[in-house]
């Protein structure tokens, strides 16, 4: 019986275990840079809403 090739699948899974974690660090890193720039487009907005009246002459 052959054992060579009982290792290669735990390596597989490993490797894609780390891959996906990967992907979820990134994708969470993603979100919250999504979710502070429309807090900050947000704000900005807020701000010129507020600014307009003291703008006109």
């Amino acid at each position: 019986m052959d054992h060579t090739n009982h290792r290669r699948p735990a390596r597989a899974i490993a490797i894609a275990a780390s891959q996906n974690a990967t992907d979820r660090v990134a994708n969470a890193g993603r979100a919250l840079l999504a979710l502070l720039g429309s807090v900050i487009l947000l704000q900005a907005a807020v701000t010129a809403y507020h600014a307009a009246p003291l703008l006109q002459p």
